[in-house]
C-alpha cells in the first residue's frame, strides 16, 4: 500500500499520473467534458455510459483518434459504477437525471464530480445532491465553464480594477428558459461581481404554451431583477427580445462594458471617447475556431479540476455553491411571480416554483399539448436521432 501511494506521490509531481474518468450520459455537453479531460492530457476515459449504445459509438467516432480514450462501454450507469474506482465522474445527463446519478456516483466515492448544469430540477435535489457529496467527501462541481472564458475573466478584472467605478447595473438578454441558458446569465452575474450575494429578487413570466425544456416545464417569456450586497442591480429578458446571447452590457459609475463570450468593449475616461476592443486568444484554442467559447471554457474547466486533485488549489471555481445559487435566482423569479411580490433570498421555497405556478392553475397555457424545446435531440429504438420524434408521444 505504501510502496503505491509513494508511486502515485512521484507520478503527480512529476505531473506524470493521469486520472480515471467515467462519464454518464454520452450527449453534447459529456462531449465537451471529454474533449477537456483528454487536451489536458492528464485524465484517462476508461468508462462510459449511455442506454443508446449508438451514442457510446458516436462518442467513439469522435475521440478514438485521441490520447487517453478507451473506455469501456455500459448501457446501465449503476453496472458502470460498480466495476470499477474513478478520480472523477462527469454527469452529461438530462436535467430530471443530474440529482439522482450524483446521489448514486457520490455513493462510489469519486473524488470529483462534474455535473452539468442546471445543477437540479429543483433546489430540494440540489441539496440533496450536496448533502451526498458531502457525506462521501466528494467535490461536486457544476459546469457553469464560461467562469474560464478569457472576455468574462477580463471584464471581472476590470471591475475588480475599478476601471468603470462603481458597478450599478448589469443588463442581459437571453432565452429558451430560465433553468436553462439563464442559469449561465445568473452565475455570470455573481462571478463578475466577485461571487457577491444577491439578497432579493421581482420578477414576472408568461407561460401561455405548454413548453418543456429537456422535460422540465419552462415559461414561454420572463423579466427578472436581481439586488445584490454591494448595491448592484440586474436585470434579465428571456424571450423578450431576438438580441439574445451569453454576455451583458455592465454600467458603472464611471464607464461601460459591452462583455460577450469572444471579446469586450471597455468605455471609460481613458478610451477617450470610443469604445475600445479586446479580443483576448484561449491558452488552448483561438479565438478563430468556431467552437472556441465551449472548447477553450471546457479545457480550463478540467485543467482546475486536475488543479484540485494534485491539491494545488481547495475549491473549484464552480464549486457547488455557485451552481446552486444560480439555480436559486432563477427559482425566485417564478416565486415572485406566483407570489406577487418582492423574494428575499435565500429563498425558502425548496420545490419547483413553476410546476407549483402551473399545478395550482396560476399559471394556465392555452393549450394543453406540451411541446419540447430539445425533441430534436431524441433518439429512437435504435439509437438514431430522428427530428420528428416528440418528448410526450
Amino acid at each position: 500500500m505504501w510502496k503505491s501511494l509513494f508511486y502515485e506521490i512521484i507520478l503527480i509531481n512529476m505531473g506524470k499520473k493521469k486520472y480515471k474518468v467515467a462519464i454518464i450520459g454520452c450527449g453534447s455537453m459529456s462531449s465537451n467534458h471529454v474533449y477537456g479531460y483528454l487536451t489536458t492530457d492528464k485524465f484517462n476515459i476508461v468508462a462510459i455510459s449511455d442506454p443508446h449504445v449508438k451514442a457510446m459509438l458516436e462518442f467513439d467516432s469522435i475521440f478514438a483518434h485521441m490520447k487517453n480514450y478507451s473506455p469501456k462501454h455500459f448501457t446501465d450507469p449503476l453496472e458502470m459504477l460498480d466495476y470499477s474506482d474513478y478520480d472523477v465522474i462527469s454527469i452529461g445527463t438530462w436535467h430530471k437525471l443530474h440529482s439522482k446519478w450524483t446521489i448514486e456516483a457520490a455513493r462510489h466515492s469519486p473524488r470529483v464530480i462534474l455535473c452539468e448544469k442546471p445543477m437540479a430540477d429543483s433546489l430540494k435535489t440540489a441539496k440533496e445532491m450536496i448533502k451526498s457529496c458531502e457525506e462521501n467527501n466528494v467535490s461536486l462541481i457544476i459546469g457553469h465553464q464560461r467562469r474560464f472564458l478569457p472576455s468574462f475573466i477580463e471584464a471581472k478584472d476590470l471591475i475588480s480594477n475599478g476601471e468603470i467605478g462603481k458597478i450599478e447595473l448589469i443588463k442581459s438578454d437571453s432565452a429558451m428558459g430560465l433553468f436553462n441558458w439563464s442559469t449561465h446569465h445568473f452565475d455570470m452575474f455573481r462571478f463578475l461581481l466577485n461571487d457577491v450575494e444577491c439578497d432579493w429578487v421581482m420578477g414576472s413570466i408568461e407561460r401561455s404554451s405548454n413548453r418543456f425544456e429537456r422535460e422540465i416545464k419552462i415559461e414561454d417569456k420572463a423579466i427578472g431583477t436581481f439586488g445584490f450586497q454591494n448595491g448592484t442591480v440586474a436585470i434579465l429578458l428571456s424571450d423578450l427580445t431576438t438580441n439574445f446571447y451569453q454576455g451583458c452590457m455592465i454600467y458603472g459609475s464611471e464607464g461601460v462594458i459591452d462583455l460577450r463570450t469572444g471579446y469586450l468593449r471597455l468605455f471609460n475616461g481613458k478610451t477617450l471617447g470610443k469604445w475600445e476592443l479586446r479580443r483576448i486568444d484561449g491558452t488552448y484554442e483561438s479565438l478563430l475556431d468556431s467552437d472556441f467559447e465551449i472548447k477553450e471554457a471546457s479545457v480550463r474547466q478540467v485543467k482546475e479540476i486536475y488543479e484540485l486533485l494534485c491539491g494545488k488549489i481547495k475549491i473549484h471555481r464552480n464549486h457547488y455553491i455557485n451552481g446552486y445559487k444560480a439555480l436559486e435566482m432563477a427559482s425566485a423569479v417564478y416565486e415572485s411571480t406566483r407570489l406577487h411580490e418582492m423574494i428575499k433570498l435565500p429563498l425558502k421555497t425548496l420545490d419547483y416554483p413553476l410546476d407549483l405556478l402551473v399545478d395550482s392553475g396560476h399559471v394556465v397555457p392555452k393549450t394543453n399539448e406540451p411541446y419540447d424545446i430539445r425533441n430534436f435531440l431524441l433518439r429512437d429504438k435504435k439509437g438514431v436521432r430522428d427530428f420528428k420524434l416528440k418528448r410526450f408521444d
